[in-house]
């Protein structure tokens, strides 16, 4: 049988080892990471029935670590190494990870007590730089590089599949899939493609408006967007039938929905 593994935190010794039988909602994942140089094996998130939805009695705060060694904490403004939540869990819950390597070296983060998770729930862990998504329940061990002074944060998400999914979606509206194509346009079949996406959890939802001005403020398009879609074909007239001339022209893409709202204000031009 292991032995119990202790931390002195604010003059009380922490038992950080979960407990060995508990309720299927009382569950803790333990997080080691492990480079060629340090490593830092001690830290747990999870659920507590007897939890408190503030700090209390079941999280430990981080103890200070040497620049040049790893370490790994939860939270934002209050790092810990055991952060554990109310539960059971109602829709999803979401902790903030934080992963300092100390070094320019490749580091193995390993998460060891899935199982104990509910199968009910679905449990991901997000690399906030690229949006990378890994499923911890078929990928337990992930490889992180970070710089020696960087720091990588990462979001841990556990709960209810439709909830996890719709806070795992791209925010509707973003930069990089909202645009006007060609542009400057129209291309050969005479009309302007304005591309955008809505998140999963707001698709069918909500109001999307597409409204164009030129440079002089004068509105030439306002039209109701359907949020199902993914583009918009304009044929370059205005609101009476007119065809827009040669120009540049702002366009404002808003949706207003019951999960978020989200405006995109950009440029296009029409050449003739």
């Amino acid at each position: 049988m292991p032995s119990p593994v202790f931390l002195y935190s604010e003059n009380r010794a922490v038992n950080l080892a979960p407990p060995k039988k508990s309720p299927s909602e009382n569950w803790e994942i333990c997080v080691s990471a492990n480079g060629a140089q340090s490593s830092d094996k001690i830290n747990y998130f999870g659920t507590n029935e007897s939890a408190e939805d503030i700090f209390d009695n079941l999280d430990v705060k981080k103890a200070p670590a040497v620049k040049e060694l790893m370490q790994l904490s939860f939270g934002k403004s209050l790092e810990m190494c055991r952060d554990v939540r109310k539960g059971p869990v109602k829709t999803y819950l979401e902790w903030q990870m934080n992963l300092r390597t100390g070094q320019n070296a490749s580091t193995a983060l390993k998460f060891s007590g899935i199982s104990g998770v509910p199968e009910k729930y679905d449990i991901y862990l997000v690399d906030t730089a690229d949006n990378t998504i890994y499923n911890l329940r078929e990928n337990p061990v992930i490889s992180a590089v970070s710089g020696s002074d960087a720091e990588k944060k990462y979001r841990v998400l556990a709960g209810y599949p439709e909830y996890v999914k719709a806070a795992l979606a791209p925010a509707s509206l973003t930069k990089t899939l909202t645009y006007a194509h060609p542009n400057p346009g129209p291309g050969t079949n005479g009309k302007i493609q304005f591309r955008y996406n809505i998140s999963a959890a707001s698709q069918g939802t909500g109001k999307l408006t597409l409204k164009i001005f030129d440079l002089g403020g004068v509105k030439v398009l306002e039209k109701e967007l359907d949020t199902n879609a993914v583009l918009f074909e304009w044929d370059c007239r205005n609101d009476k039938g007119k065809s827009s001339r040669t120009g540049v022209y702002v366009y404002i893409l808003e949706y207003d929905g019951p999960n978020e709202t989200k405006k995109i204000i950009d440029k296009f031009g029409i050449t003739r």
